[in-house]
């Protein structure tokens, strides 16, 4: 994702310390009104806007305004479809 602000927090738990059963966690979050903006192609302003009013599925790191991008298709997928 080009110019989009994504945090990557991968971390990697192996159960009996054997690789063969080990699980690999990866979380891509937006971190900005910026990010999120990009994303769904509209102005910061809009989102800090549905923010405001709970519209969109966001959630703060500190005073940063955050989604995560499968979240955010899920939510757009609903709105398409009448259940926002």
């Amino acid at each position: 994702m080009h110019g989009i602000s994504v945090l990557h927090a991968c971390d990697k738990y192996q159960a009996n310390c054997d690789m063969k059963n080990s699980v690999t966690f990866s979380v891509e979050i937006l971190a900005g009104t910026r990010a999120i903006a990009e994303f769904l192609g509209t102005s910061p302003r809009q989102v800090a806007y549905w923010n405001e009013q709970g519209r969109i599925p966001c959630f703060r790191i500190g005073k940063t305004i955050c989604a995560r991008p499968e979240t955010l298709r899920q939510w757009l997928k609903n709105c398409e479809a009448g259940q926002s």
